[in-house]
């Protein structure tokens, strides 16, 4: 079954090939055409005038006796005789001076115009008229063994007579040219239909079935004669059927093999997924232990009279590297110690566990002994890549509030008389970096009045971003407890906490937070 060509005649490649072919042969054909007419043209006017010449050889002798004799109606009898020859249009005789001695029809006068004589013996010019030409002869009469010269004789013809003898020739050429063309187009597009167009859209209507679940159905045959190129595709495309068929079937096998292994695979993800959860709900466990351990690091006591204290604690996760502790120091001093670790999770939360019990020894020493023995620990026993900033306070019931900062971030002091806020600066060595030999320990005072009141946090505040990585900073801190002013501590810390939030539009904490607040009540 042959195959409906799936391309118009139009859009096909045997259409193409014609065109490009018979580009090429249209040219040469209309090149040979004009080549041959143009020959056909000069023989034809070769002919008119070998005809000029013997109708010259003819009536020369005639036209040279009339003139001798004077004989005016045998020389215009001689003139009418050879108008009559379809080949001639005009006959003009001259004398040897050139004068005019007779003419009939068209004829080229002294002053080169083209003129026409009529039987009445009236001239007139014509200047439509194209194409003459002509054959002179002279006329010469033999008298008493003596040639002489009578005058010249001008024999006219034209184009026109020369391209009426070649009309019908140069009608047959161009229709020739024509049905050659035709019929060559004609036979070329038929033959291209069958021996090129034909194979072709066999090949295309099997490719369009190829189905990996239908290979062995799918054979190109294709029609036409000898080993030639569409025979030689036809044997490629049943190779690559062929080697389909063989790639299908490996790739079937492979499936089958994945399959189990993809199931093995799952067994196995899901045995291990079961024994992680387990894992992690221990770990979760863990973490949730150690949270209520850590928790109960940071005690408060029970303020004494001079004192209100409010703190906030928000974990990274469920441990955390921040760390307070508030405690009496003495029967009318507190102390107070806020310390972040580098990072967060557990490997900063044992560090809090270690500063925690090192203030819980030292509980009776001085700062300077407190910060020293911290400094000394962290330095011995904590990697390199870790150490804590740290501020230790102590107030006592007389407002007066002595401060040793350690690498963290300044206190800020709330007057009571609606004063500017006031960054207590002082800022010293972090703790764990250097030796005690070279760990510098400076403790500043500060007087409170009663209603002052005194901040402390963690860098988790005020580098907290929003969802342009836009930090909040410690600018922003100081003007909010600058531009509000709360009587409730707690109030005070949780509008701070609002305010922060809402600048970080939803993005969730990347550190720990913690902030404690106290005020002087005298």
């Amino acid at each position: 079954m042959i195959a409906t060509p799936t391309v118009s005649i139009k859009n096909s490649i045997a259409a193409y090939l014609l065109k490009v072919v018979f580009s090429f042969y249209f040219i040469i054909t209309i090149v040979v055409t004009l080549t041959h007419m143009s020959a056909e043209f000069f023989n034809a006017k070769e002919n008119v005038n070998h005809e000029l010449d013997v109708i010259a050889d003819t009536f020369s002798p005639g036209i040279s006796q009339a003139l001798w004799d004077l004989n005016a109606e045998q020389l215009q009898t001689t003139i009418w005789g050879i108008i009559k020859f379809p080949t001639v249009v005009g006959v003009k005789l001259e004398d040897d001076n050139g004068e005019e001695i007779a003419a009939s029809g068209v004829f080229i006068d002294k002053n080169n115009k083209i003129m026409t004589a009529l039987q009445d013996g009236t001239k007139k010019e014509i200047t439509t008229y194209k194409g003459l030409f002509s054959r002179k002869f002279p006329n010469l009469y033999q008298h008493r063994g003596k040639e002489n010269k009578l005058g010249v004789t001008t024999i006219y013809s034209s184009t026109g007579i020369v391209i009426d003898k070649v009309k019908l020739g140069f009608l047959f050429i161009v229709v020739n040219s024509v049905i050659k063309t035709v019929a060559l187009w004609t036979l070329f597009l038929w033959i291209g239909r069958i021996y090129l167009t034909n194979p072709l859209a066999s090949l295309t209507a099997v490719t369009e079935q190829i189905n990996l679940d239908n290979l062995e159905n799918l054979k190109a045959a294709v029609v036409t004669k000898g080993r030639n190129e569409l025979k030689i595709l036809e044997e490629a495309f049943n190779n690559m059927i062929l080697k389909l068929q063989s790639s299908r079937n490996k790739l079937n096998e492979l499936n089958k093999t994945l399959e189990l292994k993809v199931e093995e695979r799952t067994r196995q993800l899901s045995e291990a997924n079961k024994e992680l959860v387990k894992k992690n709900e221990i770990i979760i466990q863990d973490l949730m232990v150690a949270e209520r351990i850590q928790k109960r690091l940071f005690t408060t006591y029970n303020p004494p009279p001079h004192l209100k204290i409010a703190t906030k604690y928000i974990p990274h996760s469920h441990v955390s590297g921040d760390i307070y502790k508030i405690y009496p120091y003495s029967d009318n001093t507190y102390n107070l110690f806020l310390g972040d670790s580098t990072g967060h999770g557990v490997a900063a939360a044992l560090s809090t566990v270690m500063a925690n019990v090192i203030l819980q020894d030292e509980r009776r020493s001085s700062l300077e002994e407190i910060m020293g023995h911290l400094n000394d620990v962290f330095e011995q026993h904590l990697p390199s890549e870790r150490f804590m900033s740290g501020i230790l306070a102590n107030i006592d019931s007389q407002g007066n509030l002595k401060i040793i900062n350690a690498g963290h971030a300044p206190l800020i002091v709330i007057p009571a008389d609606g004063s500017d806020p006031v960054l207590l600066e002082d800022r010293g060595i972090l703790l764990g970096i250097l030796p005690n030999s070279m760990f510098a320990i400076q403790t500043k005072e500060y007087s409170l009045v009663p209603g002052d009141q005194v901040v402390l946090y963690t860098d988790g505040i005020y580098e907290r971003i929003n969802e342009k990585e836009e930090i909040f900073g410690l600018q922003k801190l100081y003007f909010f407890l600058k531009e509000n002013r709360f009587n409730d501590l707690d109030v005070l810390l949780s509008q701070l906490l609002e305010h922060v939030e809402s600048y970080a539009q939803g993005k969730e904490i990347d550190d720990d937070i913690t902030l404690i607040a106290f005020e002087y009540c005298g």
